[in-house]
């Protein structure tokens, strides 16, 4: 049902975007320092991250983002549009994609980017879109994680989180 095929320079931005939402979400979260407060986070961060990197890259990576988008942008959004406004079902749908991580963190998180996702969903009008945004925002997880980059100034991280949303926009 796409309506669009992307251009390259399109597919780099939804890549980019998901890349950027999600650094900028991760070192806000960070720190918030919310993970030490609020319990699941670190549980659902060991859970992932415990399975080998190409188990991560295929599972987080790659086939999560699909199932995800397809349900909860390509199915329930949709969907939803036909029985309320659009933005009621932008924030429904979102919220709904913000619950079913599980704890409150990765809620607001999902949240946020479900937001972003029907954004890219919406400008570009094609599942592709989403998609990428999503499949960014996971693989960058995933990198940080195996690179174990960790910022010890606040400074930095902040000013890292602001050009990041600065990126998004």
């Amino acid at each position: 049902g796409d309506k669009r095929t992307l251009k390259k320079g399109t597919l780099v931005y939804c890549i980019l975007a998901g890349i950027f939402a999600s650094l900028a979400a991760s070192l806000l979260a960070t720190l918030s320092q919310a993970g030490q407060v609020f319990e699941g986070y670190e549980s659902a961060s060991q859970t992932i991250f415990s399975q080998s990197v190409l188990m991560q890259i295929a599972a987080a990576g790659i086939v999560m983002p699909v199932v995800e988008e397809f349900n909860f942008r390509g199915l329930m959004y949709y969907r939803m549009k036909d029985y309320m406004s659009a933005n009621m079902a932008m924030i429904i749908s979102s919220l709904i994609f913000g619950l079913y991580h599980g704890n409150l963190i990765q809620g607001i998180y999902g949240f946020v980017m479900g937001l972003l996702m029907i954004f890219v969903y919406e400008k570009y009008q094609t599942m592709l879109a989403p998609v990428l945004c999503h499949v960014g925002a996971n693989l960058i997880s995933i990198v940080l994680e195996f690179l174990n980059i960790q910022l010890d100034s606040v400074m930095i991280a902040a000013v890292i989180a602001v050009v990041c949303l600065a990126g998004v926009y």
